[in-house]
């Protein structure tokens, strides 16, 4: 089972569009990154130009991993309580399989 190549399945069923033309979509996608809150978040930007100080990198890091450190465990609380309104039973869930799959990746499974 280790080594088992796994897919994540497109839970996303009928809510594919048409490709966009390159220009369009790094248009848009400019866009959408101009109005998320990484943007509002200095941090992030001084991270990605390489000018953030190394004392403040170290304590990024440090507080990255404590944050997925503790989320981690809490994780399978949400998925085992995230209902999926689609499926009938557990069995057909394709949420449910989606969200353990990458609890499984996160915990190193």
């Amino acid at each position: 089972m280790a080594d088992e190549i796994r897919k994540f399945k497109d839970i996303r069923v009928g809510l594919t569009t048409e490709s966009l033309p390159v220009d369009e979509f790094m248009a848009e996608l400019d866009h959408i990154q101009g109005s998320v809150c990484v943007t509002r978040n200095q941090l992030w930007s001084h991270v990605a130009d390489g000018t953030l100080s190394e004392e403040h990198l170290r304590r990024f890091c440090k507080e990255y991993y404590f944050l997925g450190v503790t989320y981690t465990g809490e994780f399978a609380s949400l998925v085992a309580n995230a209902p999926d309104p689609d499926a009938l039973t557990l069995d057909q869930s394709e949420h449910f399989a989606h969200w353990i799959q990458n609890l499984a990746d996160e915990t190193g499974y």
